[in-house]
């Protein structure tokens, strides 16, 4: 077996001179003609013309023309995945590390009904909770609609946001949201955008005093994915990276700032998926009155009806 490249290909060493006498043509025939520096493509595997029985070199392939040809193969994965979980997870043990950190469970079901047109109806039902004894409970209620536009998607709706405080009164945000998405590049690694625009009105129950704000918010995913590419079983992982931008308006009782996180999806089937994500977040917030880390694990359900 001969050398491996950093993708893990073989690179096979080149057949010593005179290893394969038996093959040997005329130089320069007619057969043999083709453009100056175009490659022989009548090579055997030890690296010999066939119709010249010359030695011809053959270049390392690059990493990154190998998952081209291959998609990521299990030899490539490895070390890029690992490249990159290490890279947009390591804001998680830092804030980990500091004693403000707030840590959170947030649970999601996503039901969805897709018509032909690829015109799509879903919903986000979850509840969130701070894991500290002075914590609070959100409830999450998020109707929407999307669907194709050329090379994009674009999507809508309205989503409720409850907040049971333990130590302060509670808050309801009402929250409608437009958006806009598209994948670039597509392969060998899909990488998904998404810019979205909210508009924020919070109330406090106490008085029923009104916050109101508008809000700018940008993801970028990288996701790989091994197994089916559509309808079928899968294994999947997602990294992401978001920003939030608060262009007017008051703050609310949770003003995120930059959202950088890992998860990994699998899909039973095209019916059901079911994802799990660690996320680390700058948020500031009315009661600290300056920014704080959180670190939450979301689990999700994914239902396709229809």
């Amino acid at each position: 077996m001969g050398a491996r490249n950093l993708c893990g290909t073989a690179i096979l060493a080149p057949a010593p001179l005179g290893a394969n006498l038996g093959v040997v043509g005329k130089q320069g025939s007619g057969a043999d003609r083709r453009p100056r520096g175009a490659p022989d493509r009548n090579l055997t595997p030890r690296g010999l013309s066939e119709k010249t029985g010359r030695l011809v070199p053959r270049l390392k392939p690059l990493c990154w023309d190998a998952v081209k040809r291959r998609g990521l193969s299990w030899r490539v994965r490895p070390a890029c995945l690992a490249a990159a979980i290490g890279v947009l997870a390591a804001p998680v043990p830092v804030a980990l590390a500091q004693d403000e950190v707030s840590t959170q469970l947030w649970l999601d079901y996503n039901p969805r009904w897709t018509w032909p047109s690829g015109v799509e109806l879903h919903a986000q039902l979850g509840v969130r909770s701070e894991l500290e004894q002075t914590g609070w409970w959100r409830f999450v209620v998020v109707p929407g609609a999307r669907g194709p536009v050329g090379p994009f998607r674009l999507s809508g709706g309205i989503g409720s946001w409850y907040t049971a405080n333990e130590l302060s009164s509670d808050r309801w945000e009402i929250r409608p949201f437009q958006g806009i998405a598209a994948t670039w590049p597509s392969s060998p690694i899909h990488l998904d955008h998404r810019l979205q625009l909210e508009e924020r009105f919070e109330f406090e129950t106490a008085d029923w005093s009104l916050n109101a704000s508008f809000r700018i918010r940008y993801k970028l995913q990288p996701v790989f994915r091994w197994g089916g590419i559509t309808g079928e079983a899968f294994w999947q992982l997602l990294l992401h990276i978001e920003g939030f931008l608060t262009v007017a308006g008051d703050a609310s009782q949770f003003d995120e700032r930059v959202r950088v996180g890992v998860g990994v999806e699998r899909g039973f089937g095209s019916a059901w998926q079911l994802r799990a994500d660690v996320t680390w977040q700058k948020v500031g917030t009315i009661v600290s009155g300056a920014p704080t880390d959180e670190v939450y694990l979301r689990v999700r359900a994914f239902h396709a009806w229809w």
